[in-house]
């Protein structure tokens, strides 16, 4: 595999690191971890060390792209990964509530398993603000039954006959995205 670096930046973010990291350690344990923490009060800096991440401490705060750039500065790969452990896909997640296996299903040729449970609307309206979540959406995961128990489709219904679904495949592939015009 191709060696990479892995950038995490914090803020107040202990919970969503703890959820992050086992992934992290799990799907990837020979990335560089480098972890950048934004003049946080809680002890996500402390729990980085202690996965054995390189801690950057900025105490001032200088905001998410000077942290990344402060990262960047100390990746030792090519490839660098940025995250951000509030938002996104990983987040969602992180804040299943009351989830419970619904069966299993196919999807794209992939054996999955379907979870379910309700998305906390912090989690939800960081990933898709124009939602409005004002309580816990229903939500929906399929999980790769088999290997690393991937990510194959999330869903999020938050009124009745309205969904944002995701799809992912080709796990380890490049992904190219080309801006569209304006």
């Amino acid at each position: 595999m191709t060696p990479f670096s892995v950038i995490v930046v914090l803020h107040d973010s202990a919970p969503e690191l703890a959820a992050l990291l086992p992934t992290l350690e799990r799907h990837a344990p020979e990335a560089q971890l480098i972890v950048v923490d934004n003049g946080s009060h809680d002890d996500g800096p402390a729990l980085a060390a202690a996965r054995g991440a390189e801690l950057i401490e900025l105490p001032d705060n200088p905001g998410f792209g000077a942290a990344n750039n402060a990262g960047l500065a100390r990746a030792r790969h090519d490839i660098t990964i940025l995250l951000n452990p509030d938002t996104g896909v990983g987040n969602v997640l992180a804040n299943f509530s009351d989830p419970k296996v619904a069966g299993r299903e196919t999807i794209n040729g992939v054996d999955t398993v379907r979870v379910t449970g309700n998305v906390s609307a912090d989690a939800v309206n960081k990933i898709a603000p124009q939602i409005g979540a004002t309580g816990p959406v229903p939500g929906t995961a399929w999980i790769r039954e088999d290997g690393n128990h991937e990510l194959v489709q999330a869903k999020l219904e938050p009124a009745p006959g309205t969904s944002l679904s995701m799809t992912c495949s080709d796990w380890g592939k490049p992904v190219t995205v080309t801006k569209p015009a304006v």
